[in-house]
């Protein structure tokens, strides 16, 4: 019964140890999809600013007319570039974390909830139970033998002394 209990022991903290990791993934997963929701609203300020910047500058140029001062023109160019290509890479990371990252944590929490921990506990279930019908049987065949070893002991001892 101590081996049975201590069994029943390790199956609980694998149980527990599951709970624990299936808990530590949703939570990883859920950062994530934030994250990649952040980095999307990022992106579209950066391209309604770049847009602005970009109506603004043109319509400066259509008020100046020919007139422009080519170095404030180039720092507003290079400025909305600037601001689409980070806005750009915004977009690309919140796709790298709502197409690749939670996908891959969907999987890994699959996994821990359900094909390999499930046949893991059913191994280990089906081992423990051979364990004990083993040791039930070779405790009878011990107590059968010893009891009729005992009494054959005695017999031929009592024998021997008559």
């Amino acid at each position: 019964t101590e081996l049975r209990s201590q069994l029943n022991e390790q199956l609980r903290a694998l149980d527990g140890r599951v709970d624990t990791q299936t808990a530590l993934v949703n939570e990883l997963q859920d950062w994530f999809r934030r994250r990649a929701e952040l980095h999307q609203d990022y992106a579209t300020k950066l391209d309604k600013l770049a847009k602005s910047l970009q109506a603004r500058h043109k319509e400066q140029r259509i008020k100046r007319g020919s007139c422009t001062c080519s170095v404030s023109t180039a720092a507003g160019t290079r400025l909305v570039n600037q601001t689409v290509k980070d806005a750009r890479d915004q977009y690309a990371m919140a796709d790298v974390y709502l197409n690749n990252v939670i996908p891959r944590f969907t999987q890994v929490q699959d996994d821990t909830a359900g094909n390999k921990y499930m046949d893991a506990k059913l191994k280990a279930l089906k081992a423990r139970n051979e364990y004990i019908l083993s040791m039930d049987s070779a405790n009878a065949a011990i107590h059968k033998n010893s009891v009729e070893d005992l009494s054959d002991i005695v017999d031929h001892y009592n024998y021997d002394m008559l």
